[in-house]
């Protein structure tokens, strides 16, 4: 779960991936710390209450029922000639910000809408929305697809075949029917995304813990503070 990512200018990728962290970590913690803390009360082994940070609500905010940051997107890309980035913002802003439905994890200050801030697991993170309209728009044509997916090759067309809709990745989301329409890219990302989770909550998880031996990044350094 390393792949957090910010920089000076974070963009639609960054939110992106950083989404994908979250929910890996919702799982993280799901696994490890709730079905741990289970285990030991249905062997009655003595422990003691484990407190920690749930990022539950940051989830939520990226994809949770009803209004969420990639709906928010989805729907302003949906405007056509009139979809842009900084009104998209100032929705985002207005949606999670202020009022009943303000977001502890949401910071908004600027009300151009031409950036947000998502406060993450690892920490803050600023995002710039120029360009989030056209990227989240970025398709292959329907023309290549069609060819592709027509391919006597079978690794070629199972790239382009649609995947069926997932039943739910575990957080007791229903499935909604989507409209007719071209797939953005953000829901295309967020179904696949979907998918891994009910994959992963299929098995019987373990992880590795990786020691980062140097910052250099480079064979046989071993820092030892480090």
């Amino acid at each position: 779960i390393f792949g957090f990512e910010v920089f000076k200018v974070n963009s639609f990728e960054q939110l992106c991936i950083n989404y994908t962290n979250e929910k890996l970590q919702l799982f993280f913690n799901d696994v490890v710390f709730g079905e741990e803390m289970k285990m030991y009360e249905d062997e009655g082994v003595p422990h003691t209450h484990m407190a920690f940070e749930d990022n539950g609500r940051c989830v939520a905010l990226l994809d949770g029922k009803g209004i969420n940051l990639l709906s928010l997107l989805d729907d302003e890309c949906s405007g056509g000639a009139s979809a842009k980035d900084v009104k998209y913002g100032s929705k985002a802003i207005n949606a999670f910000g202020q009022g009943a439905t303000k977001n502890p994890y949401f910071g908004g200050k600027d009300p151009s809408g031409r950036s947000f801030a998502v406060k993450h697991f690892a920490g803050y993170v600023t995002y710039d929305t120029k360009g989030f309209v056209e990227k989240n728009r970025d398709t292959i044509s329907t023309t290549l697809s069609n060819l592709c997916g027509s391919s006597k090759k079978e690794l070629v067309a199972s790239f382009f075949r649609e995947p069926p809709p997932p039943a739910g990745d575990g957080d007791n989301t229903p499935t909604r029917k989507k409209k007719k329409g071209a797939k953005t890219l953000g829901a295309a990302f967020r179904s696949q995304l979907q998918g891994l989770m009910v994959a992963l909550r299929a098995t019987q998880p373990h992880f590795v813990r990786c020691v980062k031996s140097n910052p250099q990044k480079k064979p046989d350094i071993f820092d030892g503070s480090l």
